[in-house]
Protein backbone atom coordinates (compact mmCIF):
# COMPACT_ATOMS: atom_id res chain seq x y z
CA UNK A 1 0.00 0.00 0.00
CA UNK A 2 1.68 3.03 -0.98
CA UNK A 3 1.19 6.80 -0.36
CA UNK A 4 -1.61 6.19 2.83
CA UNK A 5 -1.08 6.38 6.80
CA UNK A 6 -1.55 3.13 8.87
CA UNK A 7 -2.93 2.43 11.90
CA UNK A 8 -2.23 -0.57 13.96
CA UNK A 9 -3.85 -2.95 16.83
CA UNK A 10 -3.07 -3.73 19.75
CA UNK A 11 -2.78 -7.49 19.06
CA UNK A 12 0.18 -8.76 17.67
CA UNK A 13 1.45 -11.94 15.50
CA UNK A 14 1.19 -15.07 17.48
CA UNK A 15 4.35 -16.23 15.76
CA UNK A 16 6.05 -13.14 15.58
CA UNK A 17 5.40 -10.48 18.76
CA UNK A 18 7.32 -8.12 17.09
CA UNK A 19 4.60 -7.24 14.20
CA UNK A 20 1.36 -5.58 15.46
CA UNK A 21 -1.71 -5.95 13.15
CA UNK A 22 -3.21 -3.83 10.87
CA UNK A 23 -6.31 -1.71 11.89
CA UNK A 24 -6.83 0.12 9.30
CA UNK A 25 -5.10 2.35 6.41
CA UNK A 26 -6.29 5.78 6.20
CA UNK A 27 -5.70 9.25 4.51
CA UNK A 28 -4.16 9.33 0.89
CA UNK A 29 -1.11 11.19 1.63
CA UNK A 30 0.45 13.14 -2.14
CA UNK A 31 1.70 10.75 -4.84
CA UNK A 32 3.08 7.36 -3.43
CA UNK A 33 5.66 7.43 -6.20
CA UNK A 34 7.42 8.57 -9.66
CA UNK A 35 8.92 6.81 -12.16
CA UNK A 36 9.27 7.74 -16.11
CA UNK A 37 9.57 5.55 -19.78
CA UNK A 38 10.15 6.60 -23.01
CA UNK A 39 9.01 5.06 -26.32
CA UNK A 40 11.42 4.47 -29.37
CA UNK A 41 10.32 3.68 -32.88
CA UNK A 42 11.68 3.35 -36.81
CA UNK A 43 10.68 3.23 -39.81
CA UNK A 44 13.09 1.56 -43.13
CA UNK A 45 12.10 1.58 -46.43
CA UNK A 46 15.02 -1.34 -48.15
CA UNK A 47 13.08 -1.61 -51.29
CA UNK A 48 10.27 0.15 -53.18
CA UNK A 49 6.94 -1.33 -51.78
CA UNK A 50 8.17 -3.11 -48.63
CA UNK A 51 8.19 -0.75 -45.42
CA UNK A 52 9.41 -2.15 -41.98
CA UNK A 53 8.75 -1.03 -39.06
CA UNK A 54 9.99 -1.35 -35.21
CA UNK A 55 9.11 -0.19 -31.78
CA UNK A 56 9.35 -0.15 -28.25
CA UNK A 57 7.23 1.43 -25.82
CA UNK A 58 6.95 2.04 -22.21
CA UNK A 59 10.51 1.01 -21.61
CA UNK A 60 11.19 2.37 -18.05
CA UNK A 61 10.55 2.31 -14.13
CA UNK A 62 8.74 3.91 -11.20
CA UNK A 63 9.75 4.02 -7.76
CA UNK A 64 7.24 3.69 -4.83
CA UNK A 65 8.43 5.74 -1.88
CA UNK A 66 7.92 3.89 1.85
CA UNK A 67 5.60 1.68 1.23
CA UNK A 68 3.65 -0.14 3.42
CA UNK A 69 4.27 -4.06 4.05
CA UNK A 70 1.86 -6.20 5.49
CA UNK A 71 1.22 -10.73 5.28
CA UNK A 72 -0.45 -12.57 7.24
CA UNK A 73 0.56 -14.90 9.64
CA UNK A 74 -0.13 -18.46 8.54
CA UNK A 75 -2.03 -20.74 6.44
CA UNK A 76 -5.11 -22.33 7.57
CA UNK A 77 -6.63 -25.78 6.01
CA UNK A 78 -10.45 -26.19 6.22
CA UNK A 79 -11.05 -30.14 6.70
CA UNK A 80 -14.86 -29.89 7.21
CA UNK A 81 -16.94 -30.79 10.39
CA UNK A 82 -16.16 -33.79 12.94
CA UNK A 83 -18.95 -35.79 15.03
CA UNK A 84 -21.61 -32.56 13.81
CA UNK A 85 -24.25 -32.61 16.47
CA UNK A 86 -27.42 -30.63 15.26
CA UNK A 87 -30.02 -31.73 17.62
CA UNK A 88 -32.05 -29.92 20.11
CA UNK A 89 -31.91 -30.80 24.13
CA UNK A 90 -28.93 -31.27 26.35
CA UNK A 91 -25.71 -29.93 25.03
CA UNK A 92 -23.10 -32.49 23.68
CA UNK A 93 -20.24 -30.42 23.58
CA UNK A 94 -20.02 -30.45 19.42
CA UNK A 95 -22.92 -28.71 18.14
CA UNK A 96 -23.47 -27.21 14.67
CA UNK A 97 -23.30 -23.61 15.85
CA UNK A 98 -20.32 -24.32 17.44
CA UNK A 99 -18.48 -25.44 14.90
CA UNK A 100 -19.37 -22.65 12.79
CA UNK A 101 -18.37 -19.97 15.17
CA UNK A 102 -14.63 -21.78 15.10
CA UNK A 103 -15.03 -21.80 11.75
CA UNK A 104 -15.71 -18.36 11.30
CA UNK A 105 -12.98 -17.70 14.24
CA UNK A 106 -10.27 -19.48 12.00
CA UNK A 107 -10.97 -17.23 9.15
CA UNK A 108 -10.80 -14.01 10.91
CA UNK A 109 -7.31 -14.85 11.73
CA UNK A 110 -6.69 -16.00 8.20
CA UNK A 111 -7.30 -12.72 7.11
CA UNK A 112 -5.61 -10.67 9.64
CA UNK A 113 -2.80 -8.63 8.32
CA UNK A 114 0.19 -7.64 10.35
CA UNK A 115 2.51 -4.86 9.77
CA UNK A 116 6.21 -5.55 8.13
CA UNK A 117 7.30 -1.72 8.31
CA UNK A 118 8.06 0.06 5.19
CA UNK A 119 10.15 -0.06 1.91
CA UNK A 120 11.05 2.14 -1.20
CA UNK A 121 10.30 -0.45 -4.30
CA UNK A 122 11.57 -0.21 -7.93
CA UNK A 123 9.64 -1.93 -10.24
CA UNK A 124 9.78 -1.70 -14.30
CA UNK A 125 6.87 -1.00 -16.75
CA UNK A 126 5.86 -3.60 -18.92
CA UNK A 127 7.40 -2.41 -22.04
CA UNK A 128 5.77 -3.42 -25.47
CA UNK A 129 7.70 -4.13 -28.51
CA UNK A 130 6.39 -4.27 -31.70
CA UNK A 131 7.87 -5.32 -35.41
CA UNK A 132 6.25 -4.75 -38.47
CA UNK A 133 6.43 -4.87 -42.04
CA UNK A 134 3.72 -3.73 -44.82
CA UNK A 135 4.11 -4.69 -48.47
CA UNK A 136 2.11 -3.37 -51.52
CA UNK A 137 1.88 -5.16 -54.63
CA UNK A 138 3.64 -3.54 -57.33
CA UNK A 139 1.41 -4.89 -59.89
CA UNK A 140 -1.79 -3.17 -57.89
CA UNK A 141 -0.43 -1.17 -54.73
CA UNK A 142 -4.56 -0.29 -53.63
CA UNK A 143 -3.71 -3.92 -52.29
CA UNK A 144 -1.21 -4.06 -49.50
CA UNK A 145 -0.35 -7.21 -47.17
CA UNK A 146 0.90 -6.55 -44.00
CA UNK A 147 2.60 -8.44 -40.70
CA UNK A 148 2.81 -7.31 -36.94
CA UNK A 149 4.31 -9.08 -33.97
CA UNK A 150 3.46 -7.91 -30.43
CA UNK A 151 5.33 -9.05 -27.68
CA UNK A 152 4.24 -7.83 -23.83
CA UNK A 153 7.17 -8.29 -21.50
CA UNK A 154 5.08 -8.57 -18.42
CA UNK A 155 6.87 -11.42 -16.58
CA UNK A 156 4.26 -14.22 -16.14
CA UNK A 157 1.43 -12.16 -17.29
CA UNK A 158 3.63 -11.62 -20.67
CA UNK A 159 1.92 -11.62 -24.32
CA UNK A 160 3.32 -13.03 -27.64
CA UNK A 161 0.89 -12.12 -30.67
CA UNK A 162 1.38 -12.65 -34.40
CA UNK A 163 -0.94 -10.88 -37.03
CA UNK A 164 -1.51 -11.04 -40.65
CA UNK A 165 -3.30 -8.64 -42.39
CA UNK A 166 -5.16 -7.78 -45.92
CA UNK A 167 -5.73 -4.32 -46.82
CA UNK A 168 -7.88 -2.80 -49.95
CA UNK A 169 -8.51 0.63 -50.88
CA UNK A 170 -9.89 0.65 -54.04
CA UNK A 171 -11.13 4.17 -54.41
CA UNK A 172 -10.67 7.31 -52.09
CA UNK A 173 -13.40 7.13 -50.07
CA UNK A 174 -13.88 2.98 -49.12
CA UNK A 175 -11.60 0.99 -47.59
CA UNK A 176 -11.76 -3.35 -46.21
CA UNK A 177 -9.47 -4.76 -43.88
CA UNK A 178 -9.02 -8.03 -42.91
CA UNK A 179 -7.08 -9.99 -39.96
CA UNK A 180 -6.08 -13.21 -38.37
CA UNK A 181 -3.82 -13.78 -35.36
CA UNK A 182 -2.53 -16.32 -32.81
CA UNK A 183 -1.31 -14.75 -29.23
CA UNK A 184 -0.97 -17.04 -26.39
CA UNK A 185 -4.29 -16.78 -25.29
CA UNK A 186 -5.65 -18.30 -28.86
CA UNK A 187 -6.55 -17.18 -32.08
CA UNK A 188 -8.73 -14.33 -33.46
CA UNK A 189 -9.80 -13.01 -36.79
CA UNK A 190 -11.34 -9.79 -37.62
CA UNK A 191 -12.80 -7.52 -40.59
CA UNK A 192 -13.13 -3.65 -40.52
CA UNK A 193 -14.64 -1.49 -43.39
CA UNK A 194 -14.53 2.39 -43.70
CA UNK A 195 -15.87 4.93 -45.41
CA UNK A 196 -14.43 8.40 -45.37
CA UNK A 197 -15.97 10.39 -47.90
CA UNK A 198 -15.63 14.33 -47.69
CA UNK A 199 -18.47 15.72 -45.14
CA UNK A 200 -18.16 12.05 -43.05
CA UNK A 201 -16.23 9.24 -41.97
CA UNK A 202 -18.25 5.73 -40.77
CA UNK A 203 -16.44 2.69 -40.07
CA UNK A 204 -17.70 -1.01 -38.58
CA UNK A 205 -15.63 -3.60 -37.33
CA UNK A 206 -15.41 -7.16 -35.97
CA UNK A 207 -13.35 -9.75 -34.31
CA UNK A 208 -14.02 -13.20 -33.04
CA UNK A 209 -11.62 -13.89 -30.31
CA UNK A 210 -11.77 -18.60 -30.19
CA UNK A 211 -9.80 -18.69 -26.84
CA UNK A 212 -7.56 -21.55 -25.93
CA UNK A 213 -7.69 -24.37 -28.79
CA UNK A 214 -7.33 -27.97 -27.86
CA UNK A 215 -4.54 -30.01 -29.83
CA UNK A 216 -7.35 -30.93 -32.47
CA UNK A 217 -8.07 -26.99 -32.86
CA UNK A 218 -11.02 -27.51 -31.00
CA UNK A 219 -12.10 -24.17 -28.77
CA UNK A 220 -11.49 -25.34 -24.85
CA UNK A 221 -13.75 -22.27 -23.54
CA UNK A 222 -16.72 -19.58 -25.32
CA UNK A 223 -16.18 -17.79 -28.33
CA UNK A 224 -16.58 -13.84 -27.82
CA UNK A 225 -17.28 -11.57 -30.28
CA UNK A 226 -16.81 -7.35 -30.31
CA UNK A 227 -18.43 -5.08 -32.28
CA UNK A 228 -17.84 -1.45 -33.20
CA UNK A 229 -19.08 1.55 -35.08
CA UNK A 230 -18.83 4.63 -34.87
CA UNK A 231 -19.02 8.35 -37.13
CA UNK A 232 -17.89 11.64 -37.61
CA UNK A 233 -18.23 14.88 -38.71
CA UNK A 234 -15.45 17.02 -39.68
CA UNK A 235 -15.77 20.86 -38.80
CA UNK A 236 -14.94 23.25 -42.28
CA UNK A 237 -12.72 25.92 -41.41
CA UNK A 238 -14.16 29.28 -41.11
Amino acid sequence: VMGMDVTLKDEVDPNNPERQQVDSFDDVNGLGGMGAAIDLGATWKPIENLTVSAAITDLGAIKWKNTHRGTSSDEWTFDGFEDIYAGSGESHGNELDDQFEELGDDLEDLFSIYYDGTKDKWHSLAATLNLGAEYALPCYDKLRFGFLYTSRMAGQFAMHQGMLSANIRPVKWFELSLSGSVNTYGVSGGAVIDLHARHFNFFVGTDCFFSKLSKQGIPISNTNNNLSLGISFPISRI
